[in-house]
C-alpha cells in the first residue's frame, strides 16, 4: 500500500482560521464539518494542489502554513511569506508572495524547497499560447471565451495545471521535489467540486485550438459517463474473447494431455456448472454478454472419459468468466445504490449504450437530460467513485449533499461503504449537512461548532 495522507493542518487560514483535519485511515472515510467560510472546501483543495503538484494555487491562499503528515512518518510544511519589494505588473502594485516546502522524513535530513511562480505579465504569452479559450481583460483577470467567466491568474494557473508547460508552474528539479514525488507520485488524488453535471467537449478532448464559442459547448457530465461505460463493457469483451480464443486453440492438447488422469467427481463438477449458471445469469442481466448457454442436463452418473472434458471446459469457462470479475462487482454496487433511490424508474446496464434510466411504468427509455439534478449528481458521482478511481486514491468530495433529498443524504456514507468494499480509496467530504453525517458521528472530524459557539 503507498504512502496515505494521516492529516492535514493549516494555520491562519484567511489570516484567522487554524484548521486541523485528522484523517480516519482505517475506516477511510472522514466527513470535516463545520460553519460556512471556515475554509472546508478550502482545505480540500489545499490538499488537492499538493498532491497533483500545482504549486501555483497556495499563492492565491491566504495562509501562514500548511503541514501534511503521512502513514510513514513523513511531514511536508508549506510556509508562505511575503517579500518586502512589490511587482508592478502593468502599472499595478502587487505584493509578491513566496511559498517555501520543508520536507522532514525519520533519519533523513530536512531539506527545503522554495518553487518559482511566473508573474502574470511574463506568463501572459503563453497562457495566450496554451489556452487560446482566455481573453485577457486586466492585468490580473483573464475571461473564458466559452462562458464569460473572470478568471484570476493565479486560479487559472491551478485550474488548468495540466495544459500548462512546467516552467509556467514554478516545477523545477530539486531534491525537495524528488521526494515529493515519491509521495505523491503513487497515490492519485482528486477534488470532486460541486459544479459536476456539465463539462465542455473541448476540455475533454483536451484539444484547445480555438475554434469559436461553438466548439465549446457543454456536453452533460452524465451522458458522458454512459458512454464511457460503453467503452468499459467493450473492452472487457475484446480480453474475454482474446483469452476464449488462447483457450480454445489449446483445448485439444490439453484434452489430449488429461486422458486418464483422475479429475473431479460428479458432483464436484456439476456444483462448479451451477456457479457458472449463475454468474453467468448475472452478467446477461447486467447486458454484458448475450444468453449463450443452456443449462446443463444433471445425470447421475458421467462416463469418465466426459467427466475429464467437462472438467477442462469448466476450468476454461470459469477463467473466461473471470475477466469480467472486476467490473461486475462494480455494475452490482451501481445498480444496486441507484434503483434503491430512484423512484418509478431504474437503472438498467447493457453494451449498446453503457448504462440507461427505465421507466417503470411504461417500460420506455427515459433520456438522460430529462433526470433531475439530484439524480443527474447521483449517476455520475457513483459512476466516478466505482468506474474512474484508482485504488488507494485519495478522493475529496465537496458539499455531496447538494441536490440530495434528505433520505438520499442519510444513505450516503452507507453507500459509500459499499463503494469502498470494490474499490478501496480514501475519502474526504466536505459537508454542511447534519443528515448526511447522521449515525457516522464517529467519522466526523469538526472545524468549529456548526452552531457558531
Amino acid at each position: 500500500m503507498p504512502v496515505r495522507l494521516r492529516s492535514f493542518q493549516v494555520s491562519e487560514l484567511f489570516g484567522v482560521y487554524d484548521n486541523s483535519i485528522a484523517l480516519n485511515v482505517d475506516g477511510r472515510i472522514t466527513a470535516v464539518i463545520g460553519p460556512n467560510g471556515r475554509g472546508k472546501t478550502v482545505c480540500l483543495r489545499m490538499i488537492n494542489a499538493f498532491y497533483n503538484m500545482h504549486y501555483s494555487y497556495f499563492s492565491t491562499v491566504d495562509f501562514s502554513y500548511a503541514l501534511f503528515s503521512f502513514t510513514d512518518g513523513t511531514e511536508v510544511k508549506i510556509n508562505k511569506g511575503y517579500d518586502q519589494e512589490t511587482l508592478f505588473e502593468d502599472g499595478v502594485e502587487r505584493i509578491s508572495s513566496r511559498i517555501t516546502y520543508t520536507v522532514s522524513r525519520p533519519g533523513w535530513e530536512e531539506i527545503t524547497w522554495e518553487p518559482q511562480d511566473v508573474p502574470a505579465f511574463r506568463g501572459a504569452k503563453l497562457v495566450s499560447k496554451y489556452l487560446p479559450f482566455l481573453t485577457r481583460i486586466s492585468p490580473e483577470f483573464w475571461s473564458d471565451d466559452r462562458t464569460g467567466e473572470a478568471v484570476r491568474y493565479e486560479e487559472l494557473i491551478h485550474r488548468y495545471a495540466d495544459f500548462l508547460p512546467t516552467r509556467l508552474l514554478g516545477q523545477e528539479d530539486s531534491e525537495v521535489k524528488e521526494v515529493l514525488n515519491d509521495i505523491v507520485g503513487s497515490v492519485s488524488c482528486s477534488l470532486v467540486e460541486t459544479q459536476r453535471l456539465l463539462r465542455f467537449t473541448g476540455e475533454n478532448a483536451r484539444d484547445f485550438r480555438y475554434e469559436g464559442r461553438s466548439k465549446y459547448a457543454p456536453e452533460l457530465v452524465v451522458e458522458e459517463k454512459a458512454k464511457k461505460l460503453k467503452r468499459l463493457l467493450l473492452k472487457e469483451l475484446e480480453e474475454y474473447a482474446s483469452l476464449s480464443q488462447r483457450l480454445d486453440r489449446s483445448f485439444p492438447n490439453r484434452m489430449i494431455k488429461a486422458h486418464g488422469k483422475k479429475r473431479s467427481s460428479t458432483d464436484q463438477i456439476l456444483n462448479r456448472f451451477v456457479g457458472l449458471e449463475k454468474k453467468r445469469e448475472e452478467l446477461q442481466n447486467f447486458g454484458v454478454i448475450e444468453k449463450e448457454f443452456e443449462p446443463l442436463a444433471r445425470p447421475s452418473t458421467i462416463d469418465p472419459g466426459i467427466l475429464n472434458l467437462l472438467s477442462i471446459y469448466v476450468e476454461d469457462a470459469e477463467k473466461k468468466l473471470s475477466v469480467f470479475n472486476d467490473i461486475k462487482s462494480k455494475i452490482s454496487v451501481f445498480t444496486e445504490i441507484l434503483n434503491s433511490r430512484f423512484l418509478d424508474k431504474y437503472v438498467q446496464v447493457n453494451r449498446e449504450c453503457g448504462f440507461q434510466v427505465v421507466s417503470q411504468k411504461s417500460g420506455h427509455e427515459i433520456a438522460l437530460s430529462k433526470l433531475s439534478s439530484g439524480e443527474q449528481h447521483q449517476l455520475v458521482m457513483l459512476f466516478e467513485l466505482l468506474f474512474e478511481i484508482k485504488e488507494d486514491s485519495l478522493i475529496l468530495i465537496d458539499e455531496p449533499e447538494i441536490s440530495l433529498h434528505v433520505v438520499w443524504q442519510k444513505k450516503f456514507i452507507s453507500d459509500l461503504m459499499k463503494i469502498i468494499e470494490v474499490n478501496s480509496f480514501d475519502v474526504v467530504i466536505a459537508t454542511h449537512s447534519p443528515q448526511l453525517i447522521g449515525r457516522w458521528s464517529n467519522l466526523a472530524v469538526e472545524l468549529a461548532s456548526v452552531d457558531g459557539e
